[in-house]
């Protein structure tokens, strides 16, 4: 959230993937001889899913979150073919609200919810035009790709998770060649597994996974 530029904007979304090999560049480089895995939760699965059809072969093993790979779905079709014009004449354009539901989308603790409200660096703006377009562009690319996939994988999801599609999370499930991949769903819980009111069940969950493979 204290990255420079404006919130809620970025110029392509080749610049995530920049900084994940940046930051694991800084990783190895500090813990040279640790096995590496990842966690990545909501947008971070859909970085991390396009890093990881180049650079698999960095990790011993990934943990995909609620994994946001169904960018768009409820996007009126006319506002699609216009995004592509609208990104570059009006950037920074707000078009659509991010979250609309009535209650907490992230968790049925709350708390969680006030949290993030409170919070500035947490932007709750409009999808701006430019951002919008640029993870549409990143979802379609991945539609049939990932199975060349064959490390060690984790897939989670809360089955009241009104945020994200789990039906593109259980098709990457599918496609992916790995011998050791494991889908688990969490009954009830919504958007945010490490913040829902069975926190040290999914985060044990993980620890145990992780550990099995060290």
């Amino acid at each position: 959230g204290k990255s420079e530029g404006i919130q809620g904007d970025v110029r392509h979304f080749q610049d995530f993937l920049l900084d994940m090999a940046q930051m694991v560049k800084i990783i190895q480089a500090d813990q040279p001889t640790l096995p590496l895995f990842m966690i990545a939760h909501s947008l971070g699965g859909l970085i991390a899913t396009h890093y990881l059809l180049n650079h698999q072969d960095q990790f011993k093993g990934v943990v995909l979150s609620s994994p946001a790979l169904d960018i768009g779905s409820d996007v009126p079709d006319f506002i699609k073919k216009l995004s592509p014009l609208v990104s570059k004449i009006a950037p920074l354009l707000p078009i659509t609200k991010s979250n609309t539901q009535k209650e907490s989308a992230l968790s049925r603790d709350l708390e969680v919810q006030r949290l993030f409200d409170a919070d500035p660096l947490c932007y709750q703006g409009k999808i701006r035009a430019r951002y919008g377009h640029e993870l549409l562009r990143a979802a379609e690319a991945l539609q049939g790709r990932g199975r060349d996939l064959v490390l060690p994988l984790l897939f989670q999801y809360g089955t009241e998770d009104k945020l994200v599609n789990p039906g593109p999370t259980k098709a990457l499930f599918e496609r992916v060649r790995s011998t050791d991949k494991t889908l688990r769903e969490w009954q009830d819980a919504r958007h945010e597994l490490f913040n829902e009111l069975e926190r040290d069940e999914t985060i044990a969950f993980v620890g145990d996974w992780l550990e099995a493979r060290v």
